[in-house]
């Protein structure tokens, strides 16, 4: 471990808990369960943040993270803020303020997965092939999927000529109950394969067998 990783661990586990110390380019990135929340580079703590943390980092005095001209890195990193020393040496404010960031952070993280949910091909049992059929439907997103159901899907497909078998409807229900297939009970199939006939009789379409 170099000197200046101990000097930050040794400044900032008080704080906040165990941290990481990793190189980067020109300075260290500063790591918190995973998450990079800070850059240590000449003797500078920059903390990331954005929208409303980063204006009141701002408030505080603190500066985005630019380049330096004459150095030979042509990484410029985003949402860093130089804090200004006063606040680096206040170990109760500068805990505030990661705090802050951690949590923007996490809820950024949480944010994303949710957006990745939302796509059909994340689903159990479906792929980027179910998604694009799903598509000739008009359905684009998880939650239009379950708004409309699995049996409906089903129908509307088959009203477009589309030649599916009963397992995309197994597939379609499955997924939408977040379970595997196979996992689909007897009575459960059976209720699908009545509901589904009785739309496909009411849509004048020909009933399927199993």
């Amino acid at each position: 471990m170099s000197a200046v990783s101990k000097q930050l661990k040794d400044e900032l586990v008080p704080i906040i808990g165990d941290v990481k110390i990793k190189n980067l380019f020109a300075g260290y990135g500063i790591f918190y369960s995973e998450m990079m929340f800070a850059i240590y580079q000449n003797g500078s703590l920059y903390l990331r943040a954005e929208d409303e943390l980063a204006q009141y980092l701002e408030s505080l005095g603190a500066a985005a993270y630019s380049r330096n001209p004459d150095c030979s890195d042509v990484l410029v990193l985003y949402h860093y803020y130089q804090l200004p020393l006063a606040v680096q040496k206040d170990k109760a404010r500068l805990g505030h303020l990661i705090s802050l960031s951690l949590k923007q952070i996490q809820t950024k993280k949480l944010t994303e997965a949710l957006t990745k949910k939302s796509r059909i091909k994340e689903l159990a049992n479906l792929s980027i092939k179910h998604e694009r059929l799903l598509a000739k439907i008009n359905v684009y997103t998880v939650d239009e999927f379950r708004s409309l159901g699995a049996t409906n899907s089903y129908v509307r497909l088959k009203k477009l000529g589309i030649p599916i078998n009963i397992d995309m409807l197994w597939r379609f229900a499955a997924a939408l109950k977040n379970k595997h297939v196979h996992l689909l009970t007897e009575k459960e199939k059976h209720t699908l394969f009545v509901r589904v006939n009785e739309l496909l009789e009411a849509n004048g379409l020909r009933k399927i067998k199993r």
